[in-house]
């Protein structure tokens, strides 16, 4: 890998978060899959489901997280907020790794990134855009805590891209974590693979569809989502970034077989 996509990627990790669920008190912590923040220059593909309020989205795989799960946890804390006896709630937190080495995560409730979720999410192709309307972005400053949206990957839905040219940052060392202790510094380590399409016939027929597979570093092919163990990481909901850290889709899974959803694929007439 030339030195400059390595540069590349090293950056756009840091736009990546880990999406858990979380119950009051920080007692447990369950992990779902990978998040992104990307800028959209243009966000008309979109225009089909509502117009956003905001550029910036957080970015998953609907196989990762899904409107309607959000919905569910609305509907239940207004419930028990109507009842006055509340116990152990639960909420939905983006965590991003710290900007500087040994530092703590940065955490963020994806409740505390939209204004409303009715307008605020759209889920489109395999993808869920939350839309960053709380937050804004801010001048760099010495002494302001870093901004999350100046993380945020380029994302450009008329760019298709080949699949020769992406890479998937894959989530490794997943576990449950006792947050008991809010001292521990909690971070958690990536691989980055080559998203190859297979050569054959059927890659170039349109009514087929292509079929995928990750390679890692030493070569060695990843075909279906049971090949991945622990230390290889889990593949389900990746961010897939092109050779310029740009942002590219995300690698969801079909009957255990990679299926990628690429930007410039569909989107750039979504919302016409």
């Amino acid at each position: 890998m030339a030195a400059d996509a390595v540069s590349s990627t090293r950056d756009a990790k840091l736009a990546i978060c880990r999406i858990v669920e979380e119950t009051s008190g920080h007692e447990t912590v369950k992990f779902f899959g990978p998040g992104c923040l990307v800028e959209f220059e243009c966000t008309e593909f979109l225009y089909s489901l509502g117009t956003p309020k905001s550029n910036y989205f957080l970015v998953a795989s609907n196989q990762v997280l899904r409107k309607d799960f959000l919905e569910t946890l609305q509907n239940q804390e207004t419930k028990e907020k109507g009842a006055k006896k509340r116990g152990p709630s639960v909420r939905m937190v983006a965590e991003f790794p710290g900007m500087k080495i040994g530092r703590k995560l940065e955490r963020k409730p994806l409740n505390e990134l939209y204004s409303n979720l009715k307008e605020d999410v759209f889920e489109l192709h395999g993808i869920t855009f939350l839309a960053v309307t709380k937050l804004k972005l801010e001048p760099a400053s010495l002494f302001r805590k870093s901004n999350l949206l100046s993380r945020a990957l380029e994302g450009n839905v008329s760019s298709l891209m080949t699949s020769d040219q992406l890479q998937c940052v894959v989530l490794c060392s997943e576990r449950t974590i006792d947050r008991k202790d809010e001292n521990v510094v909690q971070n958690w380590s990536t691989k980055v693979y080559d998203l190859l399409q297979h050569d054959s016939m059927l890659a170039h027929d349109e009514s087929q569809f292509p079929s995928y597979f990750l390679r890692n570093e030493e070569k060695r092919r990843f075909r279906v989502e049971g090949e991945f163990q622990n230390l290889d990481g889990k593949p389900l909901g990746s961010i897939i970034l092109n050779r310029d850290g740009k942002f590219g889709g995300v690698l969801n899974f079909i009957k255990d077989q990679p299926a990628p959803v690429l930007l410039g694929k569909h989107f750039d007439t979504a919302g016409k």
